[in-house]
């Protein structure tokens, strides 16, 4: 069970970077909103992170997210397209 933790937790900080990345792209009357809770969402992941692993660890899981949004913009940008010229309901 101790196990899964690390594995649960860097797939929820994985995951904000992509949502913060995939935010970043689209438009609306939320967005701010959205950026707003996903930054406040990653913040609380990295504190936790610092509480969780060692502070050494926990400066490499902030890299980590600067690396992940690097790699992960181009597709981020792509699913952003999709999602616009695909609008749910047609």
């Amino acid at each position: 069970m101790l196990q899964l933790i690390p594995i649960v937790f860097y797939g929820a900080l994985f995951g904000v970077v992509y949502l913060i990345m995939l935010n970043g792209f689209l438009n609306g009357s939320m967005k701010t909103r959205i950026d707003a809770i996903l930054s406040v969402l990653l913040i609380f992941l990295i504190g936790f992170g610092f509480c969780l692993f060692e502070w050494i660890l926990a400066f490499a899981n902030i890299l980590g997210c600067f690396v992940w949004g690097a790699a992960i913009r181009s597709i981020a940008k792509r699913s952003a397209i999709f999602l616009v010229s695909h609008p749910p309901g047609r």
